[in-house]
């Protein structure tokens, strides 16, 4: 079971809306979760993936902040898996400009079986761009290490 939130990287009533978070999480019990606008910060001094790994059922969260930003929340995209990670790569490691565009992949196994789960987070803003930015991640997928299954997920 695979699930997908963009979790709104915004303060707004943020603390009851991270242990609501949390809840769903464990309510919904699925294998892998990917999710957009992961803050790298959830409370103070308490990173995504500690908190996620203190207060969830997952064992295996990552998260992968954007490169530097002057957001005032500063976020990236995550994984929380039953599975172990056995491996994971941005698609902005050249540092080049991704006009706000964004993507992880990982792969998973399971009793011999391989997975692989793209995670994206599209800009909302500028279709060309979006256009742009998608269609080199769908490339990699067709491309990449064969995989028995895989998913493409995220916030388009």
């Amino acid at each position: 079971r695979i699930a997908t939130y963009n979790i709104w990287n915004d303060d707004s009533d943020w603390a009851r809306r991270l242990e609501a978070l949390a809840d769903e999480l464990n309510n919904l019990d699925a294998d892998v979760v990917a999710v957009q606008e992961a803050p790298v910060e959830v409370a103070s001094h308490e990173r995504f993936d500690e908190y996620f790994c203190r207060t969830t059922r997952y064992q295996h969260v990552l998260h992968f902040p954007y490169p530097e930003s002057a957001d005032e929340r500063p976020e990236g995209l995550a994984f929380l898996s039953k599975l172990p990670v056995e491996e994971a790569r941005v698609y902005w490691e050249d540092i080049a400009s991704t006009a706000n565009n964004w993507a992880v992949h990982i792969v998973l196994s399971r009793a011999g079986r391989s997975l692989s789960v793209t995670n994206v987070h599209l800009d909302w803003q500028y279709e060309a761009g979006r256009e742009q930015h998608i269609v080199p991640i769908i490339r990699d997928l067709v491309d990449s290490r064969p995989c028995n299954c895989d998913i493409l997920c995220g916030d388009f």
